[in-house]
């Protein structure tokens, strides 16, 4: 019973030995893109934010004003009232004493939405997409050169300061590298001659995009 018990024990292990051999790069990614994820968050997690971009300032602005007035528009009644610019952002402009946002309105819904769950859930999907984009970059790179060039890759530019930063920032840079990226991953696998259900997927993104 012993050695049955002795045998069974050795074989479990090999498995697990085998098994963490095998996959220990997919394990590595695994914990480094969590590792990715909670520094993209880290401002949020921390309540430490930065002061805002004037952009993301900008997108809060709208987004907040979208879900209490249910418009895109802010009124500024007190610049009629003072005759003059009481309210006026850096980035907006100002019509009929009302203020018009110059950003695209993918953040803006974006923020919109994630403000329906919570004020800290849109920062959350930043980084979200952040780490999204992080991981269809190393798939992309693994398609066109290799896994040790697609790894190391990954690390130094999923570390920069402007994709450290921009995930921390309700702008549309990351969400739109994330799209870029995902459709740059779809392309290299039809170059890899995986065309029929690749071409049909980036043909349905295209298709999504373009409406």
């Amino acid at each position: 019973m012993i050695y049955k018990s002795n045998s069974k024990i050795k074989k479990t292990l090999e498995k697990i030995k085998f098994f963490t051999l095998k996959n220990k790069l997919e394990i590595f990614l695994f914990f480094f893109f969590l590792l990715i994820f909670i520094i993209y968050s880290w401002d949020t997690i921390t309540d430490s934010q930065c002061p805002f971009h004037f952009d993301a300032h900008e997108t809060w602005v709208f987004s907040n004003n979208l879900l209490k007035n249910k418009s895109l528009i802010y009124s500024d009644p007190l610049s009629e009232l003072f005759e003059h610019k009481i309210f006026y952002h850096f980035g907006g402009y100002i019509s009929n004493n009302k203020l018009y946002t110059v950003r695209t309105y993918g953040i803006i819904f974006l923020t919109y939405f994630g403000l329906l769950l919570g004020y800290k859930v849109p920062f959350y999907l930043i980084s979200l997409l952040g780490t999204i984009g992080i991981i269809f970059f190393y798939l992309f790179a693994k398609n066109i050169f290799n896994k040790k060039i697609a790894l190391i890759s990954t690390i130094f530019f999923s570390l920069s300061y402007p994709m450290i930063n921009w995930s921390n920032q309700l702008i549309n840079n990351v969400p739109a590298f994330s799209l870029f990226i995902t459709g740059l991953y779809f392309v290299s696998n039809i170059l890899t001659n995986k065309i029929i259900n690749y071409l049909t997927i980036f043909l349905l993104r295209v298709f999504a995009l373009s409406v």
